[in-house]
């Protein structure tokens, strides 16, 4: 998603003078964990539109193997997390079954036209055979990942910074 949260903190530098008093591991796991408290009420927003807006036996499989992970690449000093359906998972991918679809050799290279069902579901689409550039959909969307981050996103800056105080406190208990 191209959304980002991007917050100023009030008296950074206090907060990150804490930090800096830890260890570079464990400022980085509060960093972390916090960053994940914050999105997780999405992950658990975008699971029940999934069952419940979408429904039926799709709607489950999307809950069950919608994830948090982590951005792949990070620049020093930034933490990002996503929310994001589990790669490989053959039950979202459909191939057109037209004659010009085959799957040849171990590494199954694929020619012909693959489609994504979940961006089928968020997005809408229209029938196979019939879509192309400025076709209408015949088939509505049903989001259920936009609906939950526009409810949460405001919350999570928030959620970041209780934890952020809490965890920062917790630290210091222990030394």
């Amino acid at each position: 998603m191209a959304d980002m949260i991007k917050m100023q903190i009030k008296n950074a530098q206090a907060v990150q003078n804490a930090l800096n008093a830890f260890e570079k591991k464990i400022s980085k796991k509060v960093v972390r964990q916090g960053v994940r408290a914050a999105w997780k009420p999405l992950l658990d927003r975008a699971k029940a539109n999934a069952k419940a807006n979408v429904g039926g036996e799709m709607g489950n499989l999307l809950a069950k193997y919608m994830t948090l992970r982590a951005f792949r690449r990070q620049k020093k000093g930034q933490y990002g997390m996503l929310v994001r359906i589990k790669p490989g998972i053959d039950k979202f991918v459909q191939y057109s079954m037209g004659s010009a679809f085959s799957i040849t050799g171990k590494r199954k290279q694929i020619s012909g036209s693959r489609y994504y069902i979940p961006s089928a579901i968020e997005y809408g689409h229209a029938f196979p055979g019939r879509g192309g550039k400025g076709a209408p959909k015949d088939v509505a969307a049903m989001p259920f990942m936009r609906p939950a981050l526009d409810v949460t996103l405001p919350g999570a800056p928030k959620i970041f910074e209780r934890y952020l105080v809490h965890a920062i406190h917790e630290e210091n208990a222990k030394r």
